[in-house]
């Protein structure tokens, strides 16, 4: 407090300059308080602490026990940095190698990707192109696409503006995807007769299952 004495019985008066401060800090006219100041800044905080978390998580490759060493890949949310931070280290080529003498690098794993499931519901920062997308070389790649899109145009700003909102998935990506998969992709409000039918082009596909409620797709790889 402004004026209070102190234990060891000095006087900590106010000066010209602390009554000046704290007659703005009054003023009801002023929007000085902290109790409200620290809010202008809330919507970048969040906004950082997103992208923070998206980029912690856990990252999950599965080589199945075939002759290839086929891999499904489940990035999570992960965005460009987590995936650039892959290349800065090499992984066992075996479950067990504590010796750590065969070794791989992410270039290899990711060339034997089969199953991607798409990062961040295909958004424009959650899949690396040249350090990522462009190094899953198997021809034998699909795609999944946890999405829908009308849920996806009302979020973020899209709540105050409908259709403003995320642009998911991110067209320059969905494309590229395409190409890659020869168009076999599921996607959370997909067209199940259209899946099936670009699954069905190929016997090198796997088998698709939709259920009942169309609240998912599951798909078997036979290895």
């Amino acid at each position: 407090m402004f004026g209070q004495k102190t234990k060891g019985g000095g006087n900590n008066k106010e000066t010209p300059e602390r009554a000046q401060v704290r007659k703005l800090y009054e003023d009801p006219a002023r929007d000085l308080r902290i109790d409200a100041e620290w809010l202008a800044g809330a919507e970048a905080l969040a906004l950082k602490l997103d992208s923070d978390t998206n980029n912690t998580s856990l990252v999950l490759a599965f080589e199945l026990p075939n002759e290839q060493k086929s891999v499904l890949l489940f990035p999570g949310d992960a965005q460009v940095g987590n995936w650039m931070s892959w290349g800065d280290q090499k992984y066992p080529k075996e479950p067990i190698d504590v010796s750590g003498a065969a070794q791989q690098t992410v270039d290899e794993i990711l060339g034997r990707v089969i199953f991607y499931k798409v990062g961040h519901h295909a958004s424009h920062n959650a899949t690396a192109k040249a350090r990522g997308l462009e190094l899953m070389t198997n021809s034998n790649i699909v795609a999944a696409i946890p999405l829908v899109e009308a849920v996806a145009q009302i979020q973020g700003p899209g709540r105050k503006k409908p259709g403003r909102g995320w642009k998911m998935p991110y067209d320059h990506l969905h494309e590229r995807l395409m190409e890659k998969t020869d168009g076999r992709i599921v996607q959370g409000d997909g067209d199940p007769k259209a899946e099936k039918k670009a699954f069905a082009k190929r016997p090198d596909s796997p088998d698709l299952a939709y259920a009942k409620d169309g609240l998912w797709v599951e798909l078997s790889f036979r290895i």
